[in-house]
């Protein structure tokens, strides 16, 4: 009895370790895709508010809008959710609202995720082009 104790004994301890090493890694595995997921959303997100600001929007881009706003209440911090959902009543009361105070959240936020430094840039950046329309310049 004695040897069978030592034997079974320390098999059993280490079947029992491999067993929990294996669901451990699948947790952390599974967490560290749903991570990803959520950082490639907000980042979308970001993009499409960004291309959004200070511009009139066609039917697509409004609906992308509201897709990027979705998904910044579903996915976003309690501040992002707070602002956004500021942003949503906005436009609901107004007709218009202002995405700037959320779009520097995610982005700093979004930074700190992706381990960068804090950026020193104050307001949004934005670059807008104004394009030619093809009409008025055949005319």
């Amino acid at each position: 009895m004695d040897v069978l104790e030592k034997i079974v004994v320390p098999i059993a301890a280490v079947s029992v370790s491999v067993v929990l090493a294996f669901f451990t890694a699948r947790a952390q595995a599974r967490t560290q895709v749903r991570g990803q997921q959520r950082l490639d959303y907000l980042l979308s997100a970001y993009r499409t508010l960004a291309d959004c600001v200070h511009r009139r929007l066609s039917v697509e881009q409004a609906h992308a809008f509201e897709r990027a706003m979705d998904d910044v209440i579903l996915l976003g911090t309690s501040e992002h959710i707070e602002l956004a959902t500021s942003v949503r009543d906005s436009l609901a009361r107004e007709g218009d609202a202002g995405v700037d105070e959320l779009l520097i959240a995610l982005r700093r936020d979004l930074r700190s995720e992706l381990g960068l430094k804090a950026s020193e840039l104050g307001g949004v950046p934005s670059i807008r082009m104004i394009v030619a329309d093809s009409e008025a310049q055949g005319a």
